[in-house]
């Protein structure tokens, strides 16, 4: 499974889309491979602030058994 974001805006605005975007279309693993990767995009764009940003990541990941055994995440921030 796979998830995707994109957002663009300043610091708090694109904070404010990664935090709810959990409310999209992600189920099952790959809402759980989302809400593993979200925390550490939030801190990447926090870091970030005064600036204005294009914000795109995408992960998977695999699952055995319920356990990740593999995990995958690209991430590109663009301060304008």
């Amino acid at each position: 499974m796979s998830w995707s974001f994109s957002a663009e805006g300043n610091p708090d605005e694109v904070a404010q889309a990664i935090t709810e975007s959990s409310n999209n279309s992600l189920t099952d693993q790959s809402l759980a491979e989302w809400n593993d990767a979200w925390p550490a995009l939030l801190a990447l764009v926090s870091a970030n602030k005064g600036n204005q940003l294009t914000v795109s990541a995408s992960g998977h990941a695999s699952f055995t058994n319920g356990e990740k055994t593999y995990g995958n995440c690209v991430c590109t921030i663009q301060a304008k």
